[in-house]
């Protein structure tokens, strides 16, 4: 078992029932069973080969009677409604908005792990839910944004937040994540590097902006 999903069923506080979307070989169904995090739970996945892989696991496990497996694109296979919470992981934050956008006010919690296009999907999260946790994991040599977001309040509006809070999280950057702070230095590291061989505009942007972030950590 990854610690990635290790640490994404810690972060899921538990609800009455819960979808993992893109569920692959099953893993974290069976971890959020095994961990009480729901009563049920439904595993879904566009291809069969995978779905097959979950229940086979789930069989294995001996949790057939808490995890469904169903086929189907995104969320097509829920009926509306049908579950109380979320899981997302693996995916590239446009995907995971594609998926989610048109039915994201079904859902009272939610957890996410997007791949890529992080800001724009802190951007649309924090416009359609309230943004409880984000967190940062690192697992061989890659580092991984972890989401706990839960229903908004109708009149409750998006705060105003700063580039640097857009593109690293507000949330990371005010608990002084370590984990966070890590990938600043390899990050400063890397555009720092580059500029030495290229003076780009947009590398002494980008290290602005690291080093602003880095200045968080700074701060008493």
């Amino acid at each position: 078992m990854s610690k990635r999903i290790e640490r994404l069923v810690e972060l899921f506080p538990g609800a009455t029932s819960v979808a993992d979307i893109g569920c692959d070989h099953g893993y974290s169904s069976i971890l959020l069973a095994k961990k009480g995090k729901a009563e049920k739970i439904i595993a879904c996945d566009i291809g069969e080969s995978p779905l097959e892989s979950a229940r086979n696991n789930i069989r294995k496990e001996g949790l057939t009677n808490k995890i469904q497996c169903r086929l189907g694109n995104g969320l097509e296979p829920l009926k509306p409604f049908e579950v109380e919470a979320l899981l997302i992981s693996g995916m590239g934050g446009p995907l995971i908005t594609e998926i989610v956008e048109k039915r994201i006010e079904e859902f009272s919690l939610a957890v996410f792990s997007p791949q890529s296009d992080f800001s724009n999907f802190r951007r649309f999260l924090a416009e359609k839910m309230e943004v409880l946790k984000e967190e940062y994991l690192e697992e061989g040599g890659k580092f991984y944004r972890l989401f706990l977001a839960g229903k908004k309040e109708k009149k409750a509006e998006t705060a105003a937040r700063s580039y640097v809070e857009w593109e690293y999280g507000w949330i990371p950057l005010q608990q002084k994540d370590p984990v966070l702070k890590a990938l600043l230095e390899k990050e400063k590291r890397q555009y720092g590097e580059i500029l030495e061989k290229r003076q780009v505009e947009e590398v002494r942007n980008k290290l602005a902006v690291i080093e602003e972030a880095l200045g968080f950590y700074r701060e008493k």
